[in-house]
């Protein structure tokens, strides 16, 4: 499935317009390249990047695993490119897991239990969770 076929109604036309942008340059990168290139991975990186910024985790995470898998055929698994996909993907997974945890909690209680454990926890640019130390003695 395309992106092209989703329902995009909760998109605004220029972000749709990018997206079938970006699927065009897919689409003539196969074609120039085949499929297992590596033009192609960085498209499939930069749509799964752009799915992230949506919201849309599933189909990050399927982009970003697309562009792993030619990569690491490509070029191996000690290739920094390989690295920042993997790293792309753990994020965006830990980004839907969190959604997926917030999205559940249905008491009052329950928010502040799991606001009280994850407060230490900082979010950097791309949502990568760490432990937070806490300097003052």
């Amino acid at each position: 499935m395309t992106l092209s076929t989703r329902n995009n109604n909760k998109y605004d036309v220029k972000i749709f317009e990018y997206i079938i942008n970006v699927e065009e340059a897919l689409k003539i990168r196969k074609l120039i390249h085949g499929e297992q290139h590596e033009a192609v991975a960085t498209v499939l990186q930069e749509l799964g990047d752009l799915m992230d910024d949506l919201g849309e985790y599933e189909s990050a995470m399927s982009f970003y695993i697309d562009a792993l898998d030619i990569r690491r055929s490509r070029l191996g698994l000690d290739d920094i490119a390989v690295a920042e996909t993997l790293y792309r993907y753990v994020c965006v997974s830990a980004q839907k897991q969190l959604s997926t945890l917030l999205c559940s909690l249905k008491t009052r209680s329950e928010v502040v239990t799991v606001a009280t454990f994850s407060k230490s926890i900082v979010f950097l640019h791309y949502g990568v969770p760490f432990l937070h130390t806490n300097t003052r003695s």
